[in-house]
């Protein structure tokens, strides 16, 4: 639970001037070279490093979550390589690309993010009974305490861990989703649409979350078609249109409306480094 430990530890959300400059100095944790999925997306390639939020936009089926579910295996890619710390992998399974170390948030959290007729201890520890059970820890005490931490680190209002997850507000219920997919400690994350559906208040607490997860850090892959969001969290924006990446922008640099103009094909198409 090192992840959940080091939120616990305090944090701070990341000051402007310093987000980008921690990935400038990290090591590269993300490597995606022309991945592609016939009748998705195609020629995919951009990196990730450790500490960096690369925010990712782009019209209402342009194939950004398309990407993200390749990436994780969810629909195998047809072509196309992806390497993690260095590492590569074939993304066939999203077991397999959580034992490597990506994680991946759904915007459909409800249904494939969380098991809504179980608690949140059962959610929360599913991703990692198989390791609890190497260290020995299985029992009923060793899950509950780990829940707990969960609920405190991630600040889930609820009656306790023994809640039913379908009674939990949209903010928790994604808190919940935080802590499950976080319990793995994974390098990358995948987001997406992580605020959709969340009152305000949950909404300011979970990108506090995403920036302190970036300080310790995991390189995160930002989704969202709200804009102001990819704009104020992102150190860098990559624009898809019609499955392709078409533009990369530098988060100085960043303006609704470049970033629309590339999604709409009005701008000029930036080279994508």
């Amino acid at each position: 639970m090192g992840v959940h430990h080091a939120l616990r530890r305090g944090g701070r959300a990341r000051r402007e001037e310093q987000a980008g400059d921690v990935a400038a100095r990290a090591a590269l944790d993300l490597r995606v070279d022309g991945l592609g999925l016939e009748g998705s997306f195609v020629g995919v390639s951009f990196t990730v490093r450790a500490g960096e939020i690369v925010g990712m936009a782009g019209l209402v089926g342009a194939g950004r979550s398309e990407i993200a579910q390749a990436l994780f295996g969810m629909t195998p890619p047809a072509v196309g390589t992806v390497t993690l710390r260095g590492r590569p992998v074939v993304p066939t399974s999203p077991r397999k690309m959580l034992k490597r170390g990506l994680a991946y948030l759904p915007e459909d959290r409800d249904g494939q993010g969380l098991i809504m007729a179980e608690t949140i201890e059962e959610n929360v520890t599913l991703p990692i009974i198989a390791r609890l059970a190497r260290l020995g820890i299985t029992s009923a005490m060793g899950q509950r305490k780990v829940a707990a931490e969960a609920i405190e680190t991630y600040d889930v209002r609820a009656t306790g861990i023994d809640q039913i997850v379908a009674a939990l507000s949209g903010g928790n219920r994604q808190k919940v989703a935080f802590a499950k997919w976080l319990a793995n400690d994974p390098v990358a994350l995948i987001l997406d649409e992580p605020t959709h559906g969340v009152d305000i208040g949950s909404k300011a607490q979970i990108h506090k979350i995403i920036a302190d997860l970036a300080d310790r850090g995991l390189a995160v892959i930002l989704i969202s078609s709200d804009l102001p969001e990819v704009l104020a969290m992102s150190d860098r924006i990559l624009v898809v249109a019609e499955g392709r990446l078409v533009a990369e922008i530098p988060r100085a640099q960043a303006t609704q409306e470049l970033v629309m103009a590339a999604a709409t094909g009005e701008g000029a198409r930036a080279h994508v480094h």
